[in-house]
């Protein structure tokens, strides 16, 4: 489970990032919900 946080906190902190571009923030959220449902 620690492994994975990180790994999201680190595509969420990239997301960030390029919030300007919206679509890479819009599939980071996508991958976020499939994990979680996972």
């Amino acid at each position: 489970m620690d492994f994975i946080q990180l790994i999201m906190r680190r595509k969420r902190s990239e997301a960030l990032n390029n919030i300007s571009t919206g679509d890479i923030w819009g599939i980071g959220l996508q991958n976020e919900k499939k994990v979680v449902k996972n």
